[in-house]
């Protein structure tokens, strides 16, 4: 039997915003009012080592690289490891949710994860605030969170905010899309022409299952 054709995926995303720290003594560098907010943004490469088995296995994860920008923390900031999920269904179809995990270090070498969510629930009235505002926490020291464990993603966190992709940088994320490195030419294309209508069409059947609800005999 031939072997199954091998489809990864890269591509660049890039979200921004703000966080608030607890303690000041977290940070590396305290802003002037004292205040704790500090600006942060994500500048990641995104790899999808399988796009069939990406969207087929639930635990099947992306993979992560790229930099934290955190003038809080000491400014440009390497991950050093990172992952993240896609419209994992664990609490049911018409509730999904995309996870963020990457770690890394502050200018004084401590180290810091960012768990980031997004939560779609059919029904919702805005996909594209769903689908592009991620609730941020930074935690102490590096987890590794799994996606449904709740009380994981409560533990040591030391700051709190929101990022999100902004219209110009999606727009330039759609033009990074690119085969992995070691695929075949038809690998390559499979990739690049299954994963974004495989997520479209997921997002689809998360919102339209919630209009189809709302106009049925109950409604």
């Amino acid at each position: 039997m031939a072997a199954a054709e091998h489809r990864a995926l890269d591509f660049r995303e890039r979200m921004r915003g703000h966080v608030a720290f607890r303690d000041l003594d977290d940070l590396t560098d305290v802003n002037v009012d004292r205040t704790g907010w500090t600006r942060l943004e994500m500048r990641l490469k995104m790899h999808v080592p399988d796009v069939t088995r990406f969207w087929a296995e639930p635990d099947h994860r992306g993979e992560s690289t790229g930099t934290i920008i955190c003038p809080g923390l000491g400014g440009e900031l390497e991950v050093h490891a990172g992952h993240f999920h896609l419209l994992s269904g664990a609490r049911g179809p018409g509730h999904q949710h995309m996870t963020y995990l990457m770690q890394f270090s502050d200018r004084l070498g401590r180290p810091v994860t960012l768990t980031g969510y997004k939560e779609l629930i059919a029904g919702g009235v805005d996909p594209w605030e769903e689908t592009t505002l991620l609730l941020t926490q930074l935690h102490r020291g590096w987890l590794d969170v799994a996606a449904d464990d709740d009380d994981d993603w409560d533990r040591d966190v030391i700051a709190t905010g929101l990022l999100r992709i902004r219209l110009t940088d999606f727009l330039r994320q759609l033009t990074t899309f690119r085969p992995g490195p070691h695929d075949s030419v038809t690998g390559g294309i499979l990739a690049m022409t299954t994963f974004g209508p495989s997520f479209i069409g997921r997002l689809g059947r998360i919102y339209l299952s919630g209009r189809r609800a709302d106009t049925g005999p109950a409604a």
